[in-house]
């Protein structure tokens, strides 16, 4: 029971992780699709 619980905890964080990089870098797109506007 404690390893399901470790397992279940352990996805929940690198679910975290890999939303935080999408947003990153969504936001680095958007600030470079704003600067690439500004510049044209």
């Amino acid at each position: 029971m404690q390893i399901e619980k470790l397992e279940s905890i352990k996805s929940v964080a690198a679910d975290t992780r890999g939303k935080h990089r999408v947003l990153a870098e969504l936001k680095r797109l958007e600030q470079e699709t704003h600067h690439l506007e500004v510049v044209s």
